[in-house]
């Protein structure tokens, strides 16, 4: 009597049947590992066939917001207003405040520009601070104008202007009073 060595199926194959000669490959959205008899669905960041990691940008979960399956075969690229820096997630990150991103399947948020800020999560564009306020690089709100600057992206004062940190007004620069002169910009006093 011969008897048959049996081999064992390599990972993303499988046989169901005893005394079988081949292994049958996973259907698309399937994996399994080295010598299992079945295929399960890919992990929840992977897609494809053979499952892959999601790329940068991209996401799968297992299941939806309904607790239905997902579809194995692809990942989803992540929505504007959010981001994935890593391979292989199921879900995507919000933009923070101070951040944006205007694009889908984002690998990171951007910073609001100077003089605009966002003041929210997962936003898709950022908002320019009224009159009489500025801010900084990556900012989520808008600061009044501080001394010597004022009006639209609080800018300097000029020459023969002034603006007092304590003043109430921060839309527009002050004339320096007759027989004062200032004679640089962005000064607080004359």
């Amino acid at each position: 009597v011969k008897q048959m060595n049996c081999t064992k199926c390599a990972a993303n194959k499988f046989t169901d049947q005893s005394k079988q000669l081949s292994c049958k490959p996973c259907g698309i959205g399937k994996k399994s590992q080295e010598g299992k008899s079945t295929c399960i669905s890919c992990s929840a960041g992977e897609a494809g066939t053979p499952c892959e990691k999601c790329l940068v940008g991209e996401f799968r979960p297992s299941k939806d917001e309904h607790g239905v399956d997902t579809d194995p075969t692809k990942c989803s690229k992540c929505a504007a207003g959010q981001y994935q820096n890593v391979k292989g997630q199921a879900i995507c990150f919000p933009c923070i405040p101070g951040m944006y991103s205007d694009q889908k399947k984002s690998e990171k948020c951007k910073d609001c520009a100077v003089n605009k800020y966002n003041d929210q999560i997962k936003k898709t564009s950022c908002k320019d601070c009224t009159t009489g306020k500025g801010s900084i690089q990556g900012s989520a709100r808008c600061e009044s104008c501080g001394a010597g600057k004022a009006g639209t992206a609080c800018t300097e004062c000029l020459v023969g202007e002034f603006r007092a940190g304590s003043d109430p007004d921060p839309t527009k620069c002050n004339s320096c009073p007759e027989g004062r002169y200032q004679s640089e910009k962005g000064q607080g006093s004359w």
